[in-house]
């Protein structure tokens, strides 16, 4: 069952079964059946809610992107900067999703970002942002957020989508 804003059909999941772990953003549910496929309900304009991906044990989404890790440690992605299979992301344990931009945190510590030329995080910087979005804080400054769905920090004014 969903509730909340709908205005994407973002909760039209009664249907689903078999489903082991969900994401939503704003706009989108994502959801993981226990025999590693993913169904997804809500905003399509980038074609976040198609996949026929198998062996998926995360995912993540934005109004602009759907990324999965699958259990071999490489990931898929759909959408504004996905459509591809990622290169050299086979030793990757976490995905995170902001608009515009693609997280895939690696074993070794590395991180590597598809999207926004803007993006510059360090590994270290990632890890933050995972431990204040954990605490219910702001992914970018840590300050408070607020809101249902869109959560919105009250001090950078940013919304803040990407939860692991």
């Amino acid at each position: 069952m969903a509730a909340g804003l709908n205005c994407y059909e973002q909760c039209n999941v009664k249907e689903w079964r078999g489903i082991v772990d969900i994401y939503s953003s704003s706009s989108t549910t994502i959801g993981i059946k226990s025999d590693g496929t993913v169904v997804a309900a809500g905003e399509n304009s980038y074609g976040t809610c198609n996949s026929d991906w198998t062996d998926i044990i995360m995912v993540a989404a934005s109004y602009t992107d759907t990324v999965g890790l699958k259990v071999d440690g490489t990931v898929a992605a759909v959408g504004k900067n996905g459509n591809c299979d990622m290169l050299n992301t086979d030793n990757t344990i976490a995905v995170s999703v902001d608009t515009d931009q693609i997280y895939c945190f690696q074993t070794d510590g590395g991180l590597l970002g598809i999207g926004n030329d803007n993006f510059n995080y360090t590994a270290e910087e990632f890890m933050r942002s995972v431990q204040w979005i954990r605490r219910g804080m702001c992914m970018y400054c840590g300050g408070q957020i607020s809101g249902l769905m869109a959560k919105k920090c009250k001090s950078c004014k940013k919304e803040n989508y990407s939860v692991l």
